[in-house]
């Protein structure tokens, strides 16, 4: 019987091995694919008397974070740094399924934009909207933040105060992404209806026609070249997280180039002299004339591609 239960206890010592190392190589590829909470999860499951190093680096993969921002009252929709580095504005809030939403839910619920200091954390200004805020943009003196919420709105406010700076503009339909020009004066809408427009930013009135990207792609990426000449569009199609990357020449009615294997790209950048055009895709990063869309070089990233890119100053 002492010989029965001696090997009944190894045999579950070793089938809890087993599932330690089974549940250590799930947290991994949960971490991977860019879902720490996950991976976190799995590791609280493990045997505390098995955790070795491979649990305790993971451990800390799951929380390599800086800070933990918290105060959106629902999903939050667009991250961004301020271009002097000072702050970070996050937005979104309210319902996101207020369009699709069943009849006994709220239709509609206020959303926010929330400006926070990059260094400590600290909250800084809550800037309230109607409804759901889906795209920010800065104007390029920093000083300046616009955001599109989906009561069909552009707002500007001062970073510094919160105070609301003129009269919104008037953007029929839900925005999708934003970006001004190096210029400050022309705003890029990328709308739901797959269309982007180009606008005053001051009145709001129609610069030139609309771009379509074609399909089912909506824009969910803006990047103006430092130049204001070129802007790159990066569409998504319905249940997508990537898409095809385009460049269009603003100053040559619009023609558009399709950067060479650019077909599934995350995020998009330009160099700051404009030359060169960065793209994070499951390849890796890519470099692209942005004028030719001639691919010039790509630069492996191990552990399934890139999701985003920029360069430094």
């Amino acid at each position: 019987a002492r010989e029965r239960a001696a090997a009944e206890q190894a045999a579950r010592a070793d089938a809890e091995r087993h599932l330690y190392v089974s549940q250590i190589a799930r947290a991994q590829l949960e971490w991977r694919t860019n879902n720490p909470r996950e991976a976190e999860r799995i590791l609280g499951r493990c045997p505390p008397g098995l955790r070795g190093w491979e649990w305790r680096f993971l451990e800390r993969l799951c929380h390599a974070e800086l800070l933990d921002l918290e105060g959106h009252s629902g999903w939050v929709q667009r991250v961004a740094f301020s271009p002097d580095g000072r702050r970070i504005v996050s937005v979104g809030g309210g319902n996101p399924y207020a369009a699709t939403g069943p009849a006994d839910v709220e239709p509609v619920a206020p959303g926010e934009a929330i400006v926070w200091d990059a260094a400590t954390g600290a909250r800084l200004l809550t800037l309230g909207h109607p409804d759901v805020v889906d795209a920010l943009a800065f104007r390029p003196d920093g000083r300046t933040l616009m955001t599109g919420c989906r009561d069909g709105k552009g707002r500007f406010w001062d970073l510094e105060t919160g105070e609301r700076l003129g009269p919104p503009i008037e953007v029929p339909g839900r925005v999708r992404s934003m970006a001004l020009g190096p210029d400050g004066r022309t705003l890029a809408v990328g709308m739901a209806d797959g269309s982007v427009r180009l606008l005053d930013a001051v009145g709001g009135r129609e610069r030139r026609p609309r771009l379509k990207l074609g399909g089912e792609q909506v824009a969910a990426s803006l990047v103006f070249s430092p130049d204001g000449r070129l802007l790159a569009t990066l569409g998504v199609g319905p249940g997508t997280v990537s898409g095809p990357l385009l460049v269009w020449d603003l100053d040559a009615d619009a023609t558009r180039v399709k950067p060479e294997e650019g077909r599934w790209s995350y995020g998009a950048a330009f160099s700051p002299d404009g030359r060169l055009l960065a793209g994070a895709t499951q390849g890796g990063i890519r470099l692209w004339d942005p004028v030719t869309g001639r691919l010039l070089q790509t630069i492996a990233v191990p552990t399934g591609g890139a999701w985003n890119v920029a360069f430094g100053p």
